[in-house]
């Protein structure tokens, strides 16, 4: 028969349905105090102090739980752009769908479209996802400021003004997304692409082909362009 001679304390994280131990103490006030100082920023779940029995022999007996508290959620951090140092000039809706649009749209918000599995092209031309943008914090008036402020330095143009144009634009663009989704565009069939593309324009008007081709390309191929 052993006889007990003292317990030991760990403050343990439950992570992904494991208890993980992240700090090993002899006293029992340490442990607490440990986990209390740690809980904010600690990982996982659940952080908990438990109590073992230890005998002579170096033998551990069961363990029990003498604090227990639930892991706060973090919230996370918010995306930024991406500095860039030139940006073509929009001035248009068509001036939008141009490949050095979204190649610069692609450049700036690269974290972003990461982040969300897209690309510029499906970004421009997906309600949805558009207004999960403007509603993205300060991400689009910074990208915007941005944009505006290089535009307006390499064309001599008042940065201020050149914002207000740049938001204008885009409240276009969402706009004109929400009237083509109330319109009963056929869907792309990928085994007949150049038939969609010459009957594009007929469902915006004259110099839409390239924004209904490439709203009905994005949810049919996604990832592709």
């Amino acid at each position: 028969m052993f006889k007990k001679r003292e317990y030991q304390y760990e403050v343990q994280a439950q992570r992904d349905g494991k208890w993980v131990t992240v700090q090993a103490e002899e006293d029992e006030r340490k442990a607490v105090a440990f986990a209390e100082a740690h809980l904010n920023s600690a990982t996982g779940s659940v952080l908990r102090v438990t109590k073992t029995r230890v005998f002579d022999n170096g033998e551990l007996g069961s363990d029990f739980a003498i604090w227990e508290k639930d892991i706060p959620a973090k919230a996370e951090a918010p995306v930024s752009i991406v500095p860039i140092d030139s940006a073509p000039m929009c001035e248009t809706l068509e001036d939008l769908e141009t490949f050095e649009a979204r190649r610069t749209g692609t450049r700036l918000l690269r974290k972003y479209l990461d982040k969300r599995y897209l690309t510029a092209t499906e970004l421009m031309h997906s309600e949805r996802e558009f207004k999960r943008l403007r509603d993205a914090d300060m991400l689009m008036p910074s990208g915007v400021s941005r944009v505006s402020t290089l535009q307006a330095q390499a064309n001599g143009l008042d940065a201020r003004k050149r914002n207000d144009e740049l938001f204008r634009l885009l409240d276009m663009q969402f706009n004109r997304l929400r009237e083509a989704n109330a319109q009963k565009v056929p869907a792309l069939d990928p085994n007949r692409i150049s038939a969609f593309w010459e009957q594009a324009e007929r469902y915006g008007g004259e110099g839409q082909r390239f924004f209904h081709f490439n709203r009905r390309s994005s949810q049919t191929l996604p990832g592709v362009l």
